[in-house]
């Protein structure tokens, strides 16, 4: 699944959605792990080769000056989001599940990361986790509520978090 999601093309993410689909239930959290680790490379992927200003550049010839960017995604397909629902609790604070939801498109998702990671109640270890999808995830909308949360009176674990969070 890793390696499908990774390719980032409609038809791959729908071969996706069936292998989340059939898996056997001792089976499934291993496949979620896979699917974001496929998705993360896949929005990872800038260029093919060797990177910009490396000892390759120096002594090969090149062929052209610009680097295209791969896009995100194609598409998510509606298989895809449809396979992972049964997965996405709105009311969820397991962090895997949370980046998947926000990698697959969930606006609600992101935002309920952010009012976990500023609510003083939620255990400081979830909080952590939150923050730290918020650090690779996080969208503009995020930053008012985090620093108010850096800033503040709080557990310095879960301040510098979101010092980290502000740091992207």
């Amino acid at each position: 699944i890793k390696r499908y999601a990774a390719e980032g093309t409609t038809e791959s993410l729908t071969a996706c959605a069936r292998f989340l689909t059939s898996a056997p239930q001792p089976h499934q959290r291993k496949m979620l792990i896979a699917l974001h680790e496929g998705l993360k490379l896949a929005e990872a992927k800038t260029s093919f080769g060797p990177r910009p200003g490396t000892l390759f550049d120096q002594f090969a010839a090149k062929r052209s000056t610009t680097t295209s960017k791969k896009k995100r995604f194609q598409t998510i397909p509606a298989a895809l989001k449809t396979a992972f629902k049964q997965y996405a609790d709105k009311t969820t604070t397991d962090p895997l599940i949370t980046r998947l939801a926000i990698r697959l498109g969930d606006v609600g998702a992101h935002d309920r990361a952010v009012a976990i990671a500023v609510n003083s109640s939620v255990p400081q270890s979830t909080r952590l986790a939150m923050l730290d999808v918020l650090d690779s995830l996080g969208r503009r909308r995020c930053v008012s509520p985090v620093l108010k949360l850096a800033v503040a009176d709080g557990p310095e674990p879960v301040r510098l978090a979101a010092m980290n969070v502000l740091d992207r």
